[in-house]
């Protein structure tokens, strides 16, 4: 429950939708238990990850993982860069 915590106030911190933690703690268990039948039918090799379809998936969801950080970035030194005061000229 802590690492959901943790998770919680860093989504809070780079303004993102909590709706996502929301929906990891609620279908935590039912992964889990697909993940654990998988291994089970597969015979603890993970090879069904090496397949075309989950392939695909994972590969398109590990450059969604580093957007987050890469926008909030964008974001701070965009607000840092427009909040720096003008200097007059005199």
């Amino acid at each position: 429950m802590l690492v959901f915590r943790v998770i919680t106030y860093v989504f809070k911190k780079l303004d993102r939708v909590l709706a996502l933690v929301i929906l990891a703690v609620a279908s935590g268990d039912l992964a889990q238990n697909a993940l654990r039948q998988g291994l089970i039918v597969s015979r603890r090799s993970p090879l069904f990850l090496a397949l075309p379809i989950p392939g695909a998936i994972g590969a398109a969801a590990l450059p969604s993982f580093a957007w987050a950080p890469l926008t909030a970035g964008r974001r701070r030194l965009a607000a840092a860069s427009s909040a720096a005061p003008l200097q007059e000229d005199t």
